[in-house]
């Protein structure tokens, strides 16, 4: 059994769920084993045999924590499917045994009765889920302090639970998050296309944010995350967004450990044209798939995404850590220009920080910073994943998204070959990484 080094885990917990927990103070559980792993999976209008799909079959000593949630603008079809995954009577939590022989139980969790804010939508059933996990592991109902997170459209591998033994006993303690590897599946032929397509942007835009030398270079996809319980607690838990709380989670978590990127077999996602969420895999599906039927039968399905140089650009701005130093300077908005590193006076790249309220910031954090460590870290703290995304948008002034087949295939040296093809060629040549920004600091401090 995975030890989790809980011990190590309390403090940070006790503290998160005694101050930010989404939980009641006055929480009344049905009664439960002791389990090695949880994992959470949030529910919205989905069929009530869909954890039959999800599970691993050789699952053993699992506490699955089903957080079956409703947005209050749902529509009441969609709140009575909903209704249709809990007990007739509703209660607030219902333990269910899934398998007695495996000991695989699930506590089945009402976000239902009252409904969530659609404001704060999955980023809200997700943060229960994870927080009511924190608090049994810190019951000690739950043995492994990892926080294991998917959807109900995933379908996890069989040895999903043996990765995370290994991960747990190879990886030190500042390894705050695991991202699994990931597949999308298909029901038609329509979704085929398009889901490939779709993921292949994904790992195009990560690849090529590695290669920038960004430390926030991951894909992020919340069924695919599996979080250490400390690293969670220690930036607060999942924030309370209707989409990408879990690119905010993982962009806080780069900033105090390590994010890695496993390798093996994918889980697999179900491809489909989400209504869960604003933004994310269901609404692109539908972009990719609109563009498709405008164009001829003669025209491959592609999606464009960044230019590759924009990806130039940015690549050419982290250069500039290398010049940074905490030597202590008068800075005024007349001098801040001639003491910037060279890469950052670009005039295409002044034009790009200026969008970003650069100069007064950097002024700060030099102003503050007391080593080139501590310099380099601040700078990695506030270019952070969200002004990364900001920057190559704004970089779309100077550059036109292009189409990333193309590209992918040039990567690949191939003058033929389809999304599904170019992904299997892309996971098959992946390494296990990591990310975040003490993986980076030693290369960037002179």
């Amino acid at each position: 059994m995975a030890s989790g080094n809980q011990g190590s885990a309390t403090e940070p917990l006790n503290r998160y769920l005694a101050r930010y927990s989404a939980l009641s103070d006055e929480i009344s559980l049905p009664g439960l084993r002791n389990y090695n792993y949880c994992l959470i999976v949030p529910a919205f209008d989905e069929p009530t045999d869909f954890l039959d799909r999800v599970l691993p079959t050789p699952a053993n000593d699992l506490l699955v924590i089903l957080v079956v949630n409703a947005p209050a603008d749902a529509s009441q079809a969609q709140i009575e499917r909903t209704h249709g995954l809990l007990a007739p009577h509703k209660p607030q939590f219902e333990h269910r045994v899934i398998n007695a022989g495996r000991r695989v139980d699930a506590l089945v969790c009402n976000l239902v009765d009252p409904p969530v804010n659609p404001k704060h939508g999955v980023g809200r059933a997700r943060k229960f889920g994870n927080d009511l996990a924190c608090y049994l592991m810190q019951q000690g109902v739950i043995q492994t302090h990892l926080l294991c997170n998917t959807d109900a459209d995933a379908e996890l591998p069989a040895d999903y639970f043996a990765r995370l033994d290994s991960f747990l006993a190879t990886q030190p303690l500042s390894s705050g998050a695991a991202i699994m590897p990931f597949r999308h599946t298909h029901t038609t032929p329509e979704l085929a296309k398009a889901g490939e397509i779709y993921e292949l942007s994904v790992r195009y835009i990560a690849r090529q944010l590695a290669r920038c030398g960004c430390p926030y270079a991951y894909p992020s996809l919340g069924s695919t995350l599996v979080l250490r319980s400390d690293a969670y607690a220690r930036v607060r838990g999942f924030p309370l967004r209707a989409a990408g709380e879990d690119f905010y989670l993982l962009n806080k978590l780069a900033k105090t450990s390590t994010v890695c990127q496993l390798t093996g077999a994918p889980i697999q996602l179900t491809s489909r044209l989400s209504h869960r969420v604003p933004f994310g895999t269901g609404p692109a599906l539908k972009k990719i798939l609109a563009e498709s039927a405008d164009a001829s039968e003669h025209t491959q399905v592609d999606c464009a995404t960044y230019a590759d140089a924009s990806f130039d650009l940015l690549a050419y701005f982290y250069t500039g850590y290398k010049e940074l130093s905490a030597k202590k300077r008068s800075m005024t908005e007349s001098n801040i220009n001639t003491q910037l590193p060279v890469a950052w006076r670009d005039p295409d790249i002044v034009f790009l920080l200026k969008h970003l309220g650069f100069h007064p910031n950097f002024a700060r954090i030099t102003a503050n910073a007391s080593a080139n460590r501590v310099l380099v870290r601040a700078m990695h703290e506030w270019f952070d994943g969200i002004k990364v995304i900001r920057f190559l948008n704004a970089a779309r002034h100077f550059h036109k998204d292009e189409p990333v087949l193309a590209r992918a295939r040039k990567e690949q040296g191939l003058s033929q070959g389809d999304a599904g093809t170019l992904n299997n060629l892309s996971e098959s040549a992946r390494l296990p990484t990591k990310h975040g920004i003490t993986e980076l600091i030693v290369n960037q401090v002179a």
